[in-house]
């Protein structure tokens, strides 16, 4: 199954809006957190929009390497300066580490000073990392559409996600991170993997899950902090829309 990576316009669809790839802060609107914990950035398909961050490859053109780490970001804080440790999560996401917290604030700007996201220090900076992921099993479900056909890979829980849950992210057998999607907090399912349609660009680097791959899934937090992972599940398909 191939992982779209241009822009497209079959025939007899209408024109797709020219995407960017932009790599920007998702972290949740409050900023606060734990202790270990950074500013997540994630790799976004830009229509146009004003983003928290910086579009990284001219529309239609080579993808610029790593395209979520910038290594011209820094904190600012105490009217300094300040290097970030840049964690790579899976393709197309991070998190932005400021040193020991010794500040209640910090703000991650771009190289042209362009604030991205700030961080606060809890208050008490002492909460738990998450569990691992309790889950029950994952299905492929194959669509079809105007602009054509793909697949959407979704984790099935027990439960509804814990408090603080942000984003799951999907490894291999092989252990690698191969994908990550955004945590309903209503919802027992969370989408890992998806094939991007005919007007977006892919996430450079993200490995496709499809029926009879086995996984395993972890949380990466509001604060930027992983869980440990969940027992493997064998992806199984599901029904067709």
């Amino acid at each position: 199954m191939a992982l779209a990576t241009t822009a497209a316009s079959p025939v007899g669809a209408s024109p797709c809006p020219v995407p960017k790839l932009s790599a920007a802060a998702v972290s949740t609107p409050s900023g606060v957190i734990e202790d270990g914990g950074g500013v997540i950035v994630a790799v976004i398909n830009n229509f146009g929009e004003a983003t928290n961050g910086e579009e990284v490859t001219p529309t239609g053109g080579a993808h610029d390497g790593d395209l979520v780490v910038r290594s011209a970001w820094r904190f600012r804080g105490a009217g300094k300066l300040i290097a970030p440790t840049i964690d790579k999560i899976a393709p197309g996401l991070a998190v932005y580490r400021p040193p020991a917290m010794t500040m209640p604030e910090y703000v991650l700007e771009t190289s042209a000073h362009k604030t991205v996201a700030s961080a606060r220090r809890s208050a008490d900076r002492d909460a738990s990392v998450l569990g691992a992921p309790v889950v029950v099993g994952g299905g492929e479900t194959t669509f079809t559409g105007r602009r054509g056909g793909g697949a959407l890979v979704t984790v099935h829980l027990v439960s509804t996600p814990p408090k603080g849950a942000r984003i799951m992210v999907a490894y291999g057998p092989d252990k690698v991170a191969r994908s990550f999607g955004y945590v309903d907090a209503t919802s027992k399912n969370v989408l890992v993997w998806r094939t991007r349609s005919g007007c977006e660009l892919g996430i450079p680097g993200e490995i496709p899950t499809a029926v009879g791959d086995k996984i395993t899934v972890a949380w990466l937090d509001e604060s930027g902090r992983l869980s440990a992972r969940s027992a493997p599940i064998e992806i199984k398909q599901e029904k067709t829309k």
